[in-house]
């Protein structure tokens, strides 16, 4: 993971002969902005922009359901 100035942030070393991999990436200590995610082998290169952003406190609404069981079979 990398700032879109080229800054590296993170870096994970995925095994080789791996099936199937992930990995958390803690970003709280990040601004909000965009950044660029890159998966690469020696064949190939992914590179994806993901928008980081803090959500605004918002008032909360709750919505309840009271169900009443069924006494019909």
């Amino acid at each position: 993971m990398q700032t879109l100035q080229g800054e590296g942030i993170a870096y994970v070393l995925v095994p080789k002969r791996q099936m199937s991999f992930g990995a958390r990436l803690d970003v709280s200590e990040l601004t909000d902005g965009d950044y660029r995610i890159i998966v690469s082998t020696d064949n190939e290169k992914i590179v994806k922009i993901v928008n980081l952003k803090t959500p605004v406190a918002a008032s909360r609404q709750v919505k309840i359901a009271v169900v009443t069981p069924s006494t019909r079979h």
